[in-house]
Parts: C-alpha cells; structure tokens; sequence
C-alpha cells in the first residue's frame, strides 16, 4: 500500500501516542507498527462478544462471561514456589460473589482496591465444591457507574500477541486513536 498523499495524521509515529513512548514504540515496531496507520490495518485475529453482561448467580463452569461488581477485597498471596505469587480479588454483584485469581502479577495490588466497580471477562471454573472462580480475567475499572469499557462489555476485537505487544495494548491504542479520528 503506498503511503504517498495520506493524512499526515496518519503517518504520525506511535511514540506519539498517550501511553506508548520510545521503549514501548521499540515493542511496537518490531510487531511491525510504525505510524497510527500500520496500527489501524492491523486486523484482528477474531470478535469475542463480550457485551451480555451475567449476573454472577446465572454463571455455569465452564463457559466464558462477562460479569460487573465490585470488589469485596482484594490481596497478594504467596505461594510454596519461590517468588509465585497469586493476586485474588472477591467480586460480589449483588447476586452472588465470585473469586477472581491472576497468577504471577503482583502489580495488580496498586490497582485493584475494595469498593471499585469492575467488569471481568474470563472462562468461569468450580473451586472446591460450591465456590465459583475466574483464572486471569480480563478486566477494566470502571471509574463511574455508566463508564465506557474497551476490553469488556462489548463486542471486543482480540489481536495476536507480538513479543511484548499486546493484545490488550494494541485494543486500547486503537480504541484512543478512533476517539481522535
């Protein structure tokens, strides 16, 4: 596809872009993403829907879903291997709760905090004999209650994962650059 005569928005290196910078943009250009327009004519893999929100009573192992709440607590546990650690999360929506586990990211303790409104999006399994589980959801904070979500509770395009690329990088660049357009 020749470049010549497109929008010079278009042409705009990702470094420039909110949230990318140079090491990101370093990431992004071994994926082969240079410029806004190599990011918007990479296509995605496949659409998950992701728009029916569940309530966490009406949830059946599994299957994936869709869920909202708010998280009852939240914390780090350590695990018998060295440097393992599992995050977990009790999501409640008024109907039922649910445990939500992220295995070996300890970051998420500065991001999650009791109270928050989320939406979850994962395969649902039993854990032990009545207890309901999500394995490493995606999941968005919503910052107020009609909140508009780009990886959950939507038709959500899903890319395939570069190196250090992605796909929920490469969800959320595209969704701010066609916020701009």
């Amino acid at each position: 596809m020749s470049k010549e005569g497109s929008d010079p928005f278009l042409q705009t290196p990702l470094q420039f872009l909110k949230g990318v910078g140079t090491r990101r943009a370093a990431d992004l250009e071994r994926a082969g993403l240079v410029t806004i327009e190599d990011l918007l004519y990479r296509f995605p893999l496949r659409y998950e829907d992701r728009s029916h929100l569940q309530s966490i009573a009406s949830l059946k192992p599994g299957r994936p879903a869709s869920i909202a709440g708010r998280v009852l607590a939240c914390g780090l546990r350590s695990t018998r291997r060295p440097g393992f650690k599992i995050f977990e999360a009790a999501i409640d929506d008024g109907t039922a709760s649910l445990r939500a586990a992220w295995l070996n990211q300890p970051f998420l303790k500065d991001i999650f905090v009791r109270g928050q409104q989320v939406v979850l999006y994962g395969a649902v399994e039993m854990r032990g004999s009545a207890s309901l589980q999500m394995t490493n959801p995606q999941y968005e904070i919503l910052d107020d209650e009609e909140g508009e979500t780009i990886h959950t509770g939507r038709i959500v395009p899903v890319y395939e994962k570069t190196g250090a690329v992605t796909p929920k990088m490469q969800r959320r660049l595209v969704w701010e650059t066609l916020q701009r357009v």
